[in-house]
């Protein structure tokens, strides 16, 4: 499986689709990696991962990835996943990664998921028009570890982080400063959890 390291995407966009940064479909593994300022705009549901979109059906790793200032736009229906976006049937560890000041337009300002694994991971000054502006989690079994989640901002719910169906299991984390209309820190909906 492919490798990046040591790699920088900055001010990359799309016109009319996901992955602003970086679209990859398979199983990479990246290490010291940084998005910054990238941006997936279009029509539809399209627009998703303005940092990295990602489908895979294994195991990916990430670690010390840092996703800055990235953007999904939200037109027709996409903005989902700010700084990342991953689906499929596989999952995603992160470690040591930071999501800072990223905005999705409608769910997961710096991050989307549907299975991952999430170690000393910090999601700070992310935004979202609709819920889970730090982190949204979908469908799934997940873990957060040792993870900060401060300053995110949802208009809808699910300040810092919100989970929809599936299992998560949350470990010595912390949620300050966070906020939205319900659940400023934590918002679960439909979801078999344990804090």
């Amino acid at each position: 499986n492919p490798t990046l390291r040591n790699c920088i995407f900055e001010g990359n966009r799309t016109e009319s689709g996901n992955g602003g940064g970086l679209y990859w479909r398979g199983t990479p593994t990246l290490e010291d990696c940084i998005f910054l300022s990238n941006a997936a705009n279009g029509y539809g549901n399209e627009t998703r991962g303005g940092g990295m979109w990602l489908s895979t059906e294994d195991l990916v790793r990430l670690t010390n990835c840092r996703f800055q200032d990235n953007f999904a736009d939200e037109y027709y229906g996409g903005g989902y996943g700010g700084g990342f976006f991953q689906e499929g049937s596989g999952r995603v560890e992160l470690t040591d990664c930071q999501f800072v000041e990223n905005t999705g337009e409608n769910q997961g300002g710096g991050m989307y998921a549907y299975r991952a694994t999430i170690i000393d991971c910090t999601f700070l000054n992310n935004q979202s028009n609709s819920s889970g502006s730090g982190l949204y989690l979908t469908g799934g079994n997940s873990t957060i570890t040792d993870s900060l989640f401060d300053n995110n901002t949802a208009s809808g719910n699910g300040g810092g982080l919100y989970m929809y169906s599936g299992n998560l299991t949350i470990s010595e984390c912390v949620f300050s400063n966070n906020t939205a209309d319900q659940g400023g820190g934590v918002y679960f909906d439909s979801t078999n959890s344990t804090m």
